[in-house]
C-alpha cells in the first residue's frame, strides 16, 4: 500500500537539473601566484567583517587551500613568480621562516592594544 505522497513522486521522477556531474568531471581549476594572493587578500578582508566561510563558498574554494597558500606567501615562495612558473615545496628553511614569520604576527597583534568600540 503506498501514499498518495509517495505515487506522486514517483510519477514525477523527471528531475529539473541532470544532476551535478551531467556534463561530466569538470578539469581541476589552477591559480597563478598573482591569483592566489588576490584571494588571501581577499579572504583576510572578508575575516575581518565575520564573513570568511561566505567567501570560500562563493570562490568554491577550500580552507586548506589558503592555508597552503598562505605558508607559501609568507615563506615568500609566491612573490616574483611569472604565470604558468610552478611553485615547488618549501625548503626546510623556508618553512622555518614562514613559521617564524606568522608566529611574529600573532606575537606583534597580542601586544597591540584593543580598540574601543567608543571611539
Amino acid at each position: 500500500m503506498s501514499s498518495p505522497v509517495l505515487s506522486a513522486v514517483r510519477e514525477d521522477s523527471s528531475m529539473s537539473s541532470p544532476g551535478p556531474r551531467a556534463g561530466g568531471p569538470r578539469p581541476r581549476r589552477s591559480f597563478t601566484p598573482a591569483q592566489k594572493l588576490e584571494f588571501l587578500a581577499s579572504y583576510e578582508a572578508a575575516c575581518q567583517d565575520n564573513g570568511g566561510g561566505a567567501f570560500l563558498r562563493r570562490e568554491g574554494l577550500y580552507s586548506s587551500q589558503i592555508t597552503e597558500w598562505r605558508r607559501l606567501r609568507d615563506a615568500g615562495v609566491l612573490a616574483g613568480k611569472n604565470p604558468g612558473e610552478t611553485v615547488g615545496k618549501l625548503s626546510a628553511e623556508q618553512a622555518e621562516i614562514a613559521r617564524l614569520r606568522r608566529q611574529l604576527e600573532v606575537t606583534e597583534g597580542r601586544l597591540k592594544p584593543p580598540r574601543q568600540p567608543w571611539l
